[in-house]
């Protein structure tokens, strides 16, 4: 049975895992850069990774035509979750509360 992959970054990251990569889960990351290495391919389609970050500055994410889509509002020294997920075409990426 396939399992979701847990891992720490300073900054990059993969979308092979179709169940995730789950990163930083027991303590945020201030990185602020994030690159999609390798790049997805057509057998990532629907990969993505999990970030909990906590950051002074809005982090982004380079590589596999990333963009950001609609999602929570960035907060400024708070935990959150960045969530980038290769739909086939492109990685998208949003921002996620976490609720206390």
């Amino acid at each position: 049975i396939p399992q979701a992959a847990a891992s720490t970054t300073s900054g990059t990251i993969t979308l092979a895992n179709v169940l995730g990569t789950y990163y930083n889960m027991s303590s945020a990351t201030s990185t602020t850069s994030f690159n999609i290495s390798p790049t997805a391919t057509a057998t990532d389609l629907g990969g993505f990774a999990r970030i909990l970050i906590n950051t002074t500055s809005q982090p982004s994410v380079t590589g596999n035509s990333a963009a950001q889509i609609k999602g929570d509002t960035w907060l400024s020294g708070t935990d959150m979750y960045l969530t980038v997920q290769y739909n086939g075409n492109r990685a998208e990426y949003w921002f996620e509360q976490i609720a206390p």
